[in-house]
């Protein structure tokens, strides 16, 4: 794996060890989706982005990665957010 495609390596807080399950990264390495143009701040906590590891875009509502409600990414180590969750559904059905 090229190193621009690793994981950022970071602490991991409290809410990222409950996000890290869902995470499907063999699933995004596949056929790699980015986040284009990622906001600098999350829109619920007013956080910067680039200081945590996952990243949800849409509903965050139990159940709520699928795909048409919300996406689950991963920052990688060149700050790319890689779609790990939430697939499109043409996708989750070929693997």
């Amino acid at each position: 794996m090229k190193d621009s495609m690793r994981p950022l390596h970071a602490t991991i807080d409290l809410a990222e060890k409950a996000r890290l399950a869902s995470a499907d990264l063999a699933s995004g390495l596949r056929t790699p989706e980015f986040y284009a143009n990622p906001p600098a701040k999350c829109g619920l906590y007013d956080v910067p982005l680039s200081e945590k590891r996952f990243m949800i875009d849409g509903n965050t509502e139990p159940g709520g990665i699928v795909w048409g409600k919300g996406q689950f990414h991963i920052q990688l180590e060149n700050g790319d957010r890689l779609l790990t969750g939430g697939f499109a559904a043409e996708e989750e059905e070929q693997w």
